[in-house]
């Protein structure tokens, strides 16, 4: 099996390696696919592994290179590792980028021009709903009549892009300004809640943004396994190239 390195994809916080074997059937059959991941937060993971799975699931082979551990499956293989950038830097630079997929989404991000190999794939990560399990957690915030509040610290207490997410979430309108820890009061706290328990726009303003982020040809995960697939060395790689040359 003869296997060459085709393209290099950009993904936030991923680096991602494709080969693609010779026997290919019309413009792509399946392909190698290698990543490797930067950053060691959870949540960081969680917003590019679906891409990855799906590509597996479609039968493309990938092996997934970071420092979260991650359950194999069928054509997907994680590889933990401890410092996966001082790997990086030993790396030869030998690829040419060919794809780089944002995660952003008009009802979040401001509109901005974007080169044609730039594609918006905010919000891949999101899957339908689900009963929370025990199903004794599920009935208990099911029954409540006036809903609950989930404090969660995330998988990374101290990122530092949490205080400027928050900004940006104010400014859309719904969301309080981000509260500084340590000038923090159990009566600035307890304010904070009830202004957003109790003052509707906030409530609105997501649900709108909400609609308008549904609003979509698309779903961002297929739209995401649609490019990546056309960069397998086909004519319309060639042309995205091309464009942003132009340009």
């Amino acid at each position: 099996m003869d296997l060459k390195l085709r393209n290099v994809l950009l993904l936030p916080w991923l680096l991602v390696l494709l080969t693609v074997c010779s026997f290919q059937v019309e413009e792509v059959s399946s392909a190698k696919i290698l990543t490797i991941s930067f950053m060691s937060s959870k949540s960081h993971k969680i917003t590019y592994e679906p891409l990855l799975r799906e590509l597996a699931r479609r039968g493309h082979e990938v092996t997934a290179i970071g420092p979260i551990k991650s359950k194999d499956e069928k054509n997907f293989k994680n590889i933990q590792t401890i410092d996966p950038e001082e790997m990086y830097k030993k790396a030869p630079n030998f690829f040419e980028l060919k794809l780089s997929l944002p995660p952003c989404q008009i009802s979040f991000t401001p509109p901005r021009p974007l080169l044609p190999d730039m594609i918006e794939v905010g919000g891949l990560h999101l899957v339908p709903p689900k009963p929370v399990e025990p199903k004794e957690l599920d009935d208990f915030l099911s029954g409540r009549k006036d809903g609950f509040i989930l404090f969660s610290m995330g998988s990374a207490l101290k990122g530092r892009d949490q205080p400027s997410n928050m900004k940006k979430a104010a400014k859309k309108g719904f969301a309080l300004p981000p509260l500084e820890f340590g000038d923090l009061t159990e009566e600035m706290l307890l304010n904070a809640i009830n202004e957003a328990l109790n003052n509707p726009s906030y409530r609105e303003t997501a649900q709108k943004l909400s609609k308008i982020f549904l609003d979509q040809q698309t779903k961002p995960l297929d739209r995401a396994v649609y490019w990546v697939e056309k960069c397998f060395g086909t004519k319309a790689a060639k042309k995205v190239a091309a464009g942003k040359k132009k340009q």
